[in-house]
C-alpha cells in the first residue's frame, strides 16, 4: 500500500472510531481485520460529507448536488461556481496552493476552508470534456501533455494517472483545466 492511501486509511480509521459501538451492535465491520474497518469508515464518508454540507445550506441558498467520488462530494453553488467537500488534505493544500500561485492547467480556485471532519474548497465550474468524437490517441496526448505541465508545477508528488478525461473539464477561457485537485 503506498503511502497516500496509508495516510488515507489513517484519516478514515481515526473517523470510524467514534462510530465503533455502533457498527459492533449491527455487525457491519469486523474490528480484527484492519480492511474491513477501512472499507467500512469509507462508505461512511458520504454520511458525514453531506452532514458537513448541510451546514454549508446557509452560506450558499442556491447550493445542489452534482455528484460524489471517490474523495468527496461536489455542489453546484450558484455564480458559475463548485463547492468540493473532502477528506483529502492534499486537495486542500493544493487548493491553497492555487490560490497563491493560479495555474492556468487547474480551475480557478476561490477559496479553501478546513471544516469540522473535512475540507471546503470553492473552485471554478467547469464543463465536462467530451471526448467521445475525439481520436483516444489524441486524447492521450492531450492528457499527456497536461500531466507534463502538472509535473512541472508539483513534481513527483503528483499522482499523474489521477488526470484523466474524468478529471479534467473546459474552463470560462475555453482553456482545458484540470477540475479535481486529488492529483497528489
Amino acid at each position: 500500500m503506498n503511502w497516500y492511501k496509508k495516510s488515507q486509511k489513517k484519516r478514515v480509521h481515526s473517523l470510524a472510531l467514534p462510530l465503533e459501538e455502533e457498527l459492533s451492535e449491527k455487525g457491519h465491520l469486523d474490528y480484527d481485520d484492519d480492511e474491513n474497518l477501512w472499507f467500512g469508515a469509507y462508505y461512511l464518508k458520504d454520511d458525514i460529507l453531506e452532514e458537513e454540507g448541510k451546514m454549508l445550506e446557509s452560506r450558499y441558498p442556491e447550493m445542489r448536488p452534482l455528484g460524489s467520488g471517490h474523495e468527496g462530494i461536489a455542489y453546484d453553488i450558484g455564480d458559475g461556481k463548485v463547492l468540493k467537500l473532502t477528506f483529502n488534505e492534499a486537495e486542500y493544500d493544493i487548493g491553497q496552493t492555487l490560490i497563491d500561485n493560479p495555474s492556468p492547467h487547474f480551475a480557478n480556485v476561490y477559496s479553501v476552508e478546513k471544516l469540522n471532519q473535512s475540507y471546503a474548497i470553492v473552485l471554478e465550474k467547469c464543463q465536462l470534456w467530451d471526448t467521445s468524437e475525439i481520436r483516444h490517441e489524441e486524447v492521450e496526448k492531450i492528457l499527456g501533455a497536461l500531466r507534463s505541465n502538472v509535473y512541472d508545477l508539483f513534481g513527483c508528488f503528483a499522482n499523474l494517472q489521477e488526470i484523466t478525461d474524468d478529471n479534467v473539464g473546459i474552463n470560462s477561457k475555453g482553456n482545458l483545466v484540470v477540475i479535481d485537485l486529488g492529483i497528489m
